[in-house]
């Protein structure tokens, strides 16, 4: 009897069946079970793992995933220096992978993936993501979008308040 994924269809093998049944309850192929997982975060340098919290805090203040001994380390760096910003002693890495990545990829991956990704795992990424285009240009088929062209004028339905 072959056994399939319960979302994609696609066959799976008897290991795989028994162990996704065990481990999330219903049939689920490899890429679908790497999907169900919680997602992790590590610290860019020492890569342990670190909290969700912990990974936006550092995010938003270093600019980089830092466990709190890092974050640490880069304040006291930053408070004897007189660098104002933290990329020119801080490497980049991705999230997926821990290869190195640049500060244009970094900046560009945060900026569209929500996390650091080389430039290899962001097309897997976005195969893979199921959100929809945030830009409301996006959300609109081309043919609709006129450049140029007049706004209709909206009517002003007064209801007698």
């Amino acid at each position: 009897m072959p056994y399939r994924c319960n979302i994609c269809e696609e066959a799976i093998s008897e290991k795989v069946f028994d162990y996704s049944k065990q481990h999330f309850g219903k049939s689920l192929c490899f890429h679908h079970q790497k999907e169900m997982l919680p997602e992790r975060f590590y610290c860019s340098f020492c890569k342990e793992k670190i909290s969700e919290k912990i990974n936006n805090y550092s995010l938003r203040h270093f600019g980089k995933a830092l466990c709190m001994n890092h974050q640490k380390d880069v304040k006291h760096k930053k408070a004897n220096s007189s660098e104002t910003t933290t990329q020119h002693y801080m490497s980049y890495y991705c999230n997926e992978c821990k290869k190195a990545i640049t500060y244009a990829v970094f900046k560009y991956s945060i900026r569209n993936f929500d996390k650091p990704l080389c430039r290899g795992c962001q097309p897997v990424i976005e195969k893979t993501s199921f959100a929809p285009p945030t830009k409301p240009e996006l959300l609109k088929p081309a043919a609709h979008i006129e450049i140029g062209g007049k706004l209709p004028k909206k009517k002003i339905i007064h209801d007698g308040y």
